[in-house]
């Protein structure tokens, strides 16, 4: 049609619940040039890709799969605990793995095969964009609540 698409997938992990979900997606993934889709999966943790279907499942394969398959793969700061698998998870080198383990709030690593670069974000975004999208807001505020608990 010569139109163009964006398809984009937030909590990843959501579409990720069956055979035939992850096949239509690694075939969108496949097909994305020809058919005009700029697709997205957003995910919060690379172990959701090792969380789909039982080891050694073919769901499981395929979650990989496409894990693996996206061309540009962008990531912000993460727990040291995760990062390792995270990187490996989406096929991140060492030297991105580290970059990452770097990063500062509102901080990027933007990967492009063996090609990375680091991106400050909030140069690129207003201050109600940046409240808007704060996704780490709901974990300050139940840390804030508990310590009221706590101290109550």
């Amino acid at each position: 049609s010569g139109r163009k698409f964006i398809v984009a997938r937030e909590e990843g992990w959501r579409d990720m619940n069956s055979v035939a979900a992850l096949e239509a997606q690694r075939a969108q993934q496949k097909l994305a040039g020809e058919l005009g889709i700029v697709q997205l999966l957003v995910v919060h943790e690379g172990g959701d890709f090792d969380a789909v279907g039982p080891a050694g499942s073919k769901e499981r394969e395929l979650a990989q799969q496409l894990a693996k398959g996206f061309a540009v793969k962008i990531s912000f700061a993460q727990e040291m605990g995760q990062l390792a698998a995270s990187a490996a998870s989406v096929g991140l080198t060492r030297e991105q793995a580290d970059l990452i383990a770097d990063l500062d709030v509102g901080e990027c690593v933007i990967a492009i095969g063996s090609k990375s670069l680091v991106l400050n974000t909030t140069e690129l975004t207003t201050d109600w964009e940046r409240t808007y999208f704060d996704t780490s807001s709901s974990m300050r505020d139940a840390t804030d609540h508990e310590s009221e608990e706590i101290h109550a």
